[in-house]
């Protein structure tokens, strides 16, 4: 389902230390996650982290990003959180839209029902980009997930595990 990460985020604040990716949580989603191979990574702090990564990519399309100073995450970094508004989801799903309104509108009923739709499935939800696991709920897309997400809402990153 992934190559890339898979992010821990939670909404409860007393929870943002807690590293979602415990051996136990891990195995019992491997069916969903396929048989990659795992890697914890430890949030360094360093610009290539991958929760400043999530936040920085996530900013340009008008997320909020922040740290708490006083919240640690589950390695002792400042936590690190997003919130975002509907104007900042449809921003980060603009470009799919018109990618996946140009393909259809130039698809054929005959092409539409006798090749792949792999790309427009795409436009959608890239399931081979990161993944995103909130509050319990079963690992996602970060499509799926920035669909899911309450705008206002601020989501703690807790945690990343590398799949390649």
């Amino acid at each position: 389902m992934s190559r890339g990460y898979m992010f821990g985020l939670t909404t409860k604040r007393r929870l943002a230390n807690i590293a979602f990716c415990e051996a136990d949580v891990l195995v019992s989603h491997m069916d969903e996650i396929g048989s990659f191979y795992i890697e914890n990574e430890k949030f360094t702090g360093d610009v290539k982290s991958p929760e400043r990564r999530l936040a920085r990519d996530l900013s340009v399309y008008g997320f909020e990003t922040g740290v708490e100073d006083d919240l640690k995450d589950a390695f002792g970094n400042a936590a690190r959180w997003i919130r975002f508004s509907n104007k900042a989801r449809e921003n980060y799903f603009e470009a799919k839209f018109e990618r996946l309104r140009m393909m259809v509108s130039e698809m054929s009923l005959k092409e539409f029902s006798s090749r792949s739709v792999y790309q427009l499935q795409e436009c959608i939800s890239d399931e081979y980009a990161d993944m995103i696991w909130i509050d319990g709920e079963p690992f996602c897309s970060k499509d799926e997930a920035i669909r899911k997400m309450t705008p206002g809402e601020k989501y703690y990153i807790t945690s990343a595990v590398y799949l390649h």
